[in-house]
Protein backbone atom coordinates (compact mmCIF):
# COMPACT_ATOMS: atom_id res chain seq x y z
CA UNK A 1 0.00 0.00 0.00
CA UNK A 2 1.04 3.24 0.13
CA UNK A 3 0.00 6.65 2.57
CA UNK A 4 -3.41 7.61 2.28
CA UNK A 5 -5.07 4.97 0.64
CA UNK A 6 -7.70 2.43 0.66
CA UNK A 7 -5.84 -0.99 0.15
CA UNK A 8 -8.10 -3.98 -0.66
CA UNK A 9 -6.51 -7.38 -0.35
CA UNK A 10 -7.43 -10.57 -1.91
CA UNK A 11 -6.94 -14.06 -0.82
CA UNK A 12 -4.43 -16.25 0.15
CA UNK A 13 -2.14 -12.99 -0.17
CA UNK A 14 0.51 -10.67 2.10
CA UNK A 15 -1.10 -7.25 2.49
CA UNK A 16 1.07 -4.68 3.53
CA UNK A 17 -0.57 -1.68 4.67
CA UNK A 18 0.79 2.56 4.82
CA UNK A 19 0.08 5.21 7.04
CA UNK A 20 -2.91 6.55 7.28
CA UNK A 21 -4.60 4.29 5.06
CA UNK A 22 -7.57 1.73 5.67
CA UNK A 23 -6.10 -1.65 4.81
CA UNK A 24 -8.98 -4.76 4.31
CA UNK A 25 -8.29 -7.63 4.28
CA UNK A 26 -9.12 -10.66 2.75
CA UNK A 27 -9.41 -14.44 3.31
CA UNK A 28 -6.54 -16.37 4.13
CA UNK A 29 -4.02 -13.35 4.23
CA UNK A 30 -1.70 -11.82 6.14
CA UNK A 31 -2.37 -8.32 7.14
CA UNK A 32 0.43 -5.67 8.44
CA UNK A 33 -1.15 -2.88 9.11
CA UNK A 34 1.11 0.66 9.53
CA UNK A 35 0.89 3.58 12.07
CA UNK A 36 -2.23 5.56 12.11
CA UNK A 37 -4.66 2.86 9.82
CA UNK A 38 -7.61 1.17 10.26
CA UNK A 39 -7.16 -2.53 9.73
CA UNK A 40 -10.18 -4.74 8.83
CA UNK A 41 -9.14 -8.61 8.74
CA UNK A 42 -10.77 -11.38 7.44
CA UNK A 43 -11.71 -14.61 8.20
CA UNK A 44 -8.39 -17.63 8.61
CA UNK A 45 -5.87 -14.60 8.34
CA UNK A 46 -3.16 -13.26 10.36
CA UNK A 47 -3.62 -9.60 11.33
CA UNK A 48 -0.87 -7.46 12.20
CA UNK A 49 -1.46 -4.20 13.93
CA UNK A 50 0.32 -1.01 14.14
CA UNK A 51 0.79 2.02 16.49
CA UNK A 52 -2.17 4.31 16.73
CA UNK A 53 -4.43 1.94 14.80
CA UNK A 54 -7.80 0.74 14.64
CA UNK A 55 -7.66 -3.35 14.66
CA UNK A 56 -11.11 -4.94 13.43
CA UNK A 57 -10.29 -8.91 13.47
CA UNK A 58 -12.36 -11.54 12.01
CA UNK A 59 -13.19 -15.07 12.58
CA UNK A 60 -10.84 -17.48 13.15
CA UNK A 61 -7.75 -15.50 13.27
CA UNK A 62 -5.14 -14.80 15.06
CA UNK A 63 -4.95 -11.02 15.81
CA UNK A 64 -1.62 -8.83 17.01
CA UNK A 65 -1.87 -5.51 18.63
CA UNK A 66 0.31 -2.81 18.95
CA UNK A 67 0.75 -0.21 21.51
CA UNK A 68 -1.78 2.74 21.71
CA UNK A 69 -4.31 1.25 19.49
CA UNK A 70 -8.05 -0.01 19.48
CA UNK A 71 -8.25 -4.13 18.98
CA UNK A 72 -11.70 -5.50 18.59
CA UNK A 73 -11.55 -9.68 18.39
CA UNK A 74 -13.81 -11.67 16.45
CA UNK A 75 -15.07 -14.87 17.38
CA UNK A 76 -12.88 -18.08 17.61
CA UNK A 77 -9.85 -15.97 17.28
CA UNK A 78 -6.80 -15.51 19.27
CA UNK A 79 -6.19 -11.75 20.42
CA UNK A 80 -3.00 -10.48 21.38
CA UNK A 81 -2.75 -7.27 22.81
CA UNK A 82 -0.02 -4.31 23.29
CA UNK A 83 0.68 -1.70 25.75
CA UNK A 84 -1.19 0.90 26.39
CA UNK A 85 -4.21 -0.33 24.35
CA UNK A 86 -8.14 -1.26 24.64
CA UNK A 87 -8.79 -4.60 23.85
CA UNK A 88 -12.16 -5.78 23.14
CA UNK A 89 -12.86 -10.03 22.99
CA UNK A 90 -15.43 -12.21 21.22
CA UNK A 91 -17.09 -14.99 22.14
CA UNK A 92 -15.23 -18.61 22.06
CA UNK A 93 -11.35 -16.85 21.84
CA UNK A 94 -8.60 -16.36 23.44
CA UNK A 95 -7.65 -12.20 25.05
CA UNK A 96 -4.03 -12.02 25.87
CA UNK A 97 -3.90 -8.76 27.50
CA UNK A 98 -0.74 -5.79 27.73
CA UNK A 99 0.58 -3.75 30.49
CA UNK A 100 -1.40 -0.43 31.04
CA UNK A 101 -4.62 -1.54 28.94
CA UNK A 102 -8.24 -2.04 29.17
CA UNK A 103 -9.21 -5.82 28.68
CA UNK A 104 -12.50 -6.29 28.03
CA UNK A 105 -13.83 -9.85 27.65
CA UNK A 106 -16.47 -12.15 25.71
CA UNK A 107 -18.65 -15.19 27.27
CA UNK A 108 -16.91 -18.69 26.39
CA UNK A 109 -13.24 -17.17 26.49
CA UNK A 110 -10.20 -17.54 28.23
CA UNK A 111 -8.77 -13.87 29.31
CA UNK A 112 -5.21 -13.12 30.51
CA UNK A 113 -4.92 -10.12 32.33
CA UNK A 114 -1.17 -8.33 32.04
CA UNK A 115 0.24 -5.79 35.27
CA UNK A 116 -1.53 -3.08 35.59
CA UNK A 117 -4.72 -3.51 33.56
CA UNK A 118 -8.25 -3.32 33.86
CA UNK A 119 -9.69 -6.96 32.77
CA UNK A 120 -13.54 -6.80 32.40
CA UNK A 121 -14.63 -10.47 32.06
CA UNK A 122 -17.55 -11.60 30.76
CA UNK A 123 -19.95 -14.97 31.34
CA UNK A 124 -18.55 -18.59 31.30
CA UNK A 125 -14.77 -17.54 30.97
CA UNK A 126 -11.82 -18.15 32.95
CA UNK A 127 -10.43 -14.42 33.63
CA UNK A 128 -6.64 -14.91 34.93
CA UNK A 129 -5.34 -11.24 36.53
CA UNK A 130 -2.53 -9.95 36.80
CA UNK A 131 -0.28 -7.93 39.06
CA UNK A 132 -2.06 -4.13 39.94
CA UNK A 133 -4.51 -4.88 38.03
CA UNK A 134 -8.52 -4.73 38.62
CA UNK A 135 -9.89 -7.87 37.66
CA UNK A 136 -13.83 -7.42 37.47
CA UNK A 137 -15.81 -10.96 37.17
CA UNK A 138 -18.46 -12.67 35.25
CA UNK A 139 -20.95 -15.19 36.37
CA UNK A 140 -20.25 -18.65 35.57
CA UNK A 141 -17.19 -18.07 34.95
CA UNK A 142 -13.57 -19.10 36.78
CA UNK A 143 -11.56 -15.78 38.70
CA UNK A 144 -8.12 -16.14 39.63
CA UNK A 145 -6.84 -13.13 40.86
CA UNK A 146 -3.39 -12.18 41.09
CA UNK A 147 -0.98 -9.69 43.86
CA UNK A 148 -1.98 -6.28 44.69
CA UNK A 149 -5.10 -6.23 42.41
CA UNK A 150 -8.35 -5.44 43.40
CA UNK A 151 -10.79 -8.82 42.62
CA UNK A 152 -14.41 -8.30 42.26
CA UNK A 153 -16.44 -11.82 41.65
CA UNK A 154 -19.53 -12.34 40.01
CA UNK A 155 -22.87 -14.85 40.67
CA UNK A 156 -22.07 -18.79 40.53
CA UNK A 157 -18.13 -18.31 40.26
CA UNK A 158 -15.02 -20.09 41.36
CA UNK A 159 -12.92 -17.02 42.55
CA UNK A 160 -9.53 -17.67 43.63
CA UNK A 161 -7.60 -14.24 45.02
CA UNK A 162 -4.10 -13.70 45.87
CA UNK A 163 -1.89 -12.11 48.27
CA UNK A 164 -2.33 -8.38 49.24
CA UNK A 165 -5.64 -8.26 47.51
CA UNK A 166 -8.86 -6.92 48.14
CA UNK A 167 -11.47 -9.85 47.16
CA UNK A 168 -14.98 -9.41 46.93
CA UNK A 169 -17.17 -12.00 45.93
CA UNK A 170 -20.60 -12.59 45.16
CA UNK A 171 -23.84 -15.46 45.21
CA UNK A 172 -23.14 -18.73 45.27
CA UNK A 173 -19.72 -18.67 44.65
CA UNK A 174 -16.62 -20.42 45.98
CA UNK A 175 -14.11 -17.43 47.26
CA UNK A 176 -10.35 -18.82 48.21
CA UNK A 177 -8.65 -16.09 49.83
CA UNK A 178 -4.76 -15.43 50.50
CA UNK A 179 -2.21 -13.59 52.81
CA UNK A 180 -2.63 -10.41 54.01
CA UNK A 181 -5.99 -9.95 51.73
CA UNK A 182 -10.01 -8.11 52.86
CA UNK A 183 -11.90 -11.13 51.27
CA UNK A 184 -16.13 -10.20 51.69
CA UNK A 185 -18.23 -12.83 51.25
CA UNK A 186 -21.51 -12.83 49.81
CA UNK A 187 -24.82 -15.21 50.65
CA UNK A 188 -24.91 -18.39 49.81
CA UNK A 189 -21.79 -19.12 49.51
CA UNK A 190 -17.82 -20.89 50.89
CA UNK A 191 -15.33 -17.91 51.84
CA UNK A 192 -12.43 -19.87 52.72
CA UNK A 193 -10.18 -17.32 53.86
CA UNK A 194 -6.16 -16.92 54.38
CA UNK A 195 -3.76 -15.85 56.98
CA UNK A 196 -3.22 -12.35 58.10
CA UNK A 197 -6.60 -11.13 56.66
CA UNK A 198 -9.87 -9.39 57.39
CA UNK A 199 -12.62 -11.81 56.35
CA UNK A 200 -16.22 -10.77 56.12
CA UNK A 201 -18.86 -13.23 56.15
CA UNK A 202 -22.62 -13.23 54.70
CA UNK A 203 -25.38 -14.72 55.33
CA UNK A 204 -26.25 -18.55 54.70
CA UNK A 205 -22.42 -18.96 53.87
CA UNK A 206 -19.37 -21.00 55.49
CA UNK A 207 -16.59 -19.24 56.36
CA UNK A 208 -13.31 -21.35 57.07
CA UNK A 209 -10.85 -18.65 59.15
CA UNK A 210 -7.29 -18.85 58.65
CA UNK A 211 -4.32 -17.99 61.36
CA UNK A 212 -3.60 -14.14 62.41
CA UNK A 213 -7.26 -12.82 60.86
CA UNK A 214 -10.36 -10.86 61.70
CA UNK A 215 -13.33 -12.99 60.97
CA UNK A 216 -16.52 -11.18 61.08
CA UNK A 217 -19.76 -13.49 61.12
CA UNK A 218 -23.21 -12.64 59.64
CA UNK A 219 -26.38 -14.65 60.24
CA UNK A 220 -27.31 -17.88 59.59
CA UNK A 221 -23.66 -18.83 58.74
CA UNK A 222 -21.21 -21.70 60.07
CA UNK A 223 -17.72 -19.55 61.14
CA UNK A 224 -15.03 -21.72 61.31
CA UNK A 225 -12.16 -19.69 63.22
CA UNK A 226 -8.27 -20.28 63.14
CA UNK A 227 -5.93 -19.99 65.51
CA UNK A 228 -4.44 -16.46 66.66
CA UNK A 229 -7.76 -14.78 65.03
CA UNK A 230 -10.41 -12.63 66.31
CA UNK A 231 -13.55 -14.37 65.54
CA UNK A 232 -16.86 -12.07 65.67
CA UNK A 233 -20.34 -14.59 65.22
CA UNK A 234 -23.91 -13.14 64.11
CA UNK A 235 -26.97 -14.04 65.47
CA UNK A 236 -28.29 -17.86 64.51
CA UNK A 237 -24.98 -19.14 63.68
CA UNK A 238 -22.60 -21.92 64.41
CA UNK A 239 -19.33 -20.45 65.45
CA UNK A 240 -16.20 -22.57 66.31
CA UNK A 241 -13.42 -21.49 67.79
CA UNK A 242 -9.45 -22.30 67.50
CA UNK A 243 -6.74 -22.02 70.19
CA UNK A 244 -5.30 -19.15 70.89
CA UNK A 245 -8.42 -17.06 69.60
CA UNK A 246 -10.58 -14.05 70.94
CA UNK A 247 -14.19 -15.22 70.23
CA UNK A 248 -17.19 -13.22 70.77
CA UNK A 249 -20.48 -15.01 70.59
CA UNK A 250 -24.02 -13.89 69.32
CA UNK A 251 -27.66 -14.47 70.20
CA UNK A 252 -29.33 -17.81 69.48
CA UNK A 253 -25.67 -19.58 68.30
CA UNK A 254 -24.19 -22.44 69.23
CA UNK A 255 -20.90 -21.35 69.64
CA UNK A 256 -17.59 -23.94 70.91
CA UNK A 257 -14.50 -22.78 72.42
CA UNK A 258 -10.87 -23.55 71.96
CA UNK A 259 -8.08 -24.17 74.24
CA UNK A 260 -6.08 -20.96 75.32
CA UNK A 261 -8.79 -18.89 73.95
CA UNK A 262 -10.98 -15.99 75.24
CA UNK A 263 -14.68 -16.86 74.73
Amino acid sequence: GAPHSVIIGAPHSVIIGAPHSVIIGAPHSVIIGAPHSVIIGAPHSVIIGAPHSVIIGAPHSVIIGAPHSVIIGAPHSVIIGAPHSVIIGAPHSVIIGAPHSVIIGAPHSVIIGAPHSVIIGAPHSVIIGAPHSVIIGAPHSVIIGAPHSVTSGALHSVITGAPHTVIKGELHSVITGELHSVITGAPHRVIIGATHSVIIGATHSVTIGAPHSVITGAPHRVIIGATHSVIIGALHSVITGAPHSVIIGAPHSVITGAPHSVT
